[in-house]
């Protein structure tokens, strides 16, 4: 029995068909990045003479993904609208609660594998093979995504208050 082939999704929050970005190949690797925020002391010292810490909080994971193809040569395909989905997708919410306040949310998803809710918080991309009138059919794409609680993709757009009463921006 022979599996079939799961593209890697970026699926909008809430749900709509028509916003998701479903990737042409798969990504080779993925790559999570987890920070903590630590201050350093720079007058008290331990017995060893090292700074005291104090730690502070978790940073957002960051997720990036870095040389995903984009692929229309076989085909003689332009590959422009597959660039300007991903484009939109670092512009404030054009619709919703969220419209002209935050960029849109996504879902990571792989297959039966949900990685986090995130926004695109980069993008960039190099546009590699074109037909000979222009038009590009190839581009390497790198994105890098950043998790947001569950909670604040489907929260109050207006709130610029966290849990902690700190604002958010």
């Amino acid at each position: 029995m022979t599996e079939q082939l799961e593209k890697a999704t970026l699926i909008h929050q809430p749900p709509d068909n028509k916003k998701n970005i479903v990737f042409m190949f798969n990504p080779i690797e993925l790559e999570f990045n987890h920070e903590l925020v630590i201050n350093e002391s720079t007058t008290e010292r331990g017995q060893t003479g090292y700074p005291k810490m104090s730690y502070g909080h978790r940073k957002a994971c960051i997720l990036k993904i870095n040389n995903i193809l984009l692929d229309g040569y076989e085909q003689k395909e332009s590959i422009a609208e597959y660039i300007n989905n991903l484009t939109q997708a670092v512009y404030f919410a054009d619709s919703g609660e969220a419209k002209n306040k935050r960029p849109p949310i996504y879902l990571f998803a792989w297959g039966n594998q949900r990685y986090f809710t995130c926004f695109v918080q980069r993008l960039n991309y190099r546009l590699t093979r074109f037909l000979e009138n222009g038009v590009p059919i190839q581009a390497i794409v790198n994105l890098t995504l950043v998790k947001v609680d569950d909670a604040d993709s489907q929260g109050n757009a207006n709130s610029t208050v966290n849990r902690n009463g700190n604002t958010r921006w």
